[in-house]
């Protein structure tokens, strides 16, 4: 008879590698999680009210239990934001909720702006953009894009329903196209860089010197006018070496001191 191993003594069991991204349940059937969100809008209502689980159970009939698997990817793509009494839905999908009363057929499409900037729908659309492609590759480049292993491809499938929900692609015999009307959206133009036109080997040439305005009128029978009259903007003095400023200051001491000098002279006339 073999001996049952002892759990203390027995190796644990190597822990599997999670995606790096939060994925949606394949356990709820993926228009079960739109018959969610549509009911979290409706008991919301136009007051946007937070929305309890409990409250979504007395609606739809799905457990409180299930619900909770649903709820991590809503929040992650922003579907729902949660708050201390519950969950608050988002702008598209009181849209979606909206247009459902008179179009359920494509309500769903209110839900693009929720869906295209997600990591799964950024990763596909540039690509789609150039080719169309099978499902398995499209599969393997949102796995690749969440480190997934191949046990979670129920779960990536999931993902391109939500994308073909909301009219961002189109699937038919087993490939996977860009749908006709969907503009790619560029990331932002990064600012053009500022060239520094200085270099170590040739600083940048100091603004160019200006006088200072003097006036020397001719003297008259009463004695020898002088005056002088300086103006300088201060945005160039900044940029002026210390010399510089030095050498400026002390041509106006020797035109003052010439200047008394004259007053001298004149008055010992």
């Amino acid at each position: 008879m073999a001996e049952t191993p002892d759990p203390a003594t027995a190796a644990p069991r190597p822990l599997r590698p999670r995606p790096t991204q939060v994925l949606p349940t394949e356990r709820v059937s993926t228009p079960k999680h739109f018959d969610v969100l549509r009911v979290m809008a409706v008991i919301s209502g136009a007051a946007r009210k937070p929305v309890t689980l409990q409250e979504v159970e007395n609606v739809i009939k799905m457990k409180v239990s299930t619900l909770s698997i649903l709820t991590p990817f809503y929040t992650d793509i922003g579907a729902l934001v949660r708050v201390d009494k519950g969950f608050v839905p988002s702008e598209p999908v009181m849209a979606f909720q909206r247009e459902f009363q008179w179009n359920a057929e494509n309500a769903t499409y209110k839900l693009a702006p929720l869906i295209q900037p997600t990591w799964f729908a950024q990763r596909l659309l540039p690509g789609l953009g150039y080719r169309p492609y099978t499902e398995k590759e499209a599969i393997k480049e949102l796995a690749d894009a969440c480190s997934a292993l191949p046990e979670y491809e129920p779960q990536l499938r999931v993902l391109l329903d939500y994308m073909e929900a909301s009219g961002l692609i189109v699937r038919e015999n087993e490939l996977v196209r860009l749908a006709k009307d969907v503009i790619l959206e560029l990331p932002p133009e990064r600012p053009a860089p500022t060239l520094d036109t200085t270099t170590p080997d040739k600083p940048a040439q100091p603004p160019p010197h200006v006088p200072p305005s003097v006036r020397t009128p001719l003297p008259s029978t009463d004695g020898l006018e002088f005056s002088v009259s300086v103006k300088v903007d201060m945005a160039e003095i900044a940029g002026w070496e210390p010399a510089r400023i030095t050498a400026f200051f002390g041509g106006i001491a020797q035109v003052l001191a010439a200047k008394g000098a004259l007053d001298k002279g004149a008055a010992a006339k």
